[in-house]
């Protein structure tokens, strides 16, 4: 088993409306979305619908993005997304500014 003294965590807090590809989201009281269920007067009980492109925020290319029989995100192996790793810094890079 493979030992590493940190990881390093990074997804990043999703906007709506500042997103390229694009990311809608919509909170709604339960009984809106599914009447059966009824709330308590006063109680916040909420259904967040999301509508996003697989492209928002951090993600991975899994190689079905590219290859028609590739893996998915549902078969891809989970053990090959943690590893040994360089962090870079590229804070000081404007959106959309090349790396070089």
């Amino acid at each position: 088993m493979l030992q590493y003294e940190r990881i390093v965590e990074l997804s990043r807090v999703l906007v709506a409306g500042e997103e390229e590809y694009g990311l809608e989201y919509k909170l709604s009281n339960v009984e809106d979305v599914l009447p059966q269920y009824k709330r308590q007067e006063g109680d916040w009980y909420v259904l967040g619908e999301i509508r996003m492109s697989t492209h928002v925020g951090t993600h991975i290319e899994f190689p079905f993005h590219h290859v028609r029989d590739g893996k998915d995100a549902a078969s891809y192996p989970v053990g090959r997304l943690i590893g040994e790793a360089v962090v870079l810094d590229f804070s000081h890079k404007k959106k959309n500014e090349e790396i070089t």
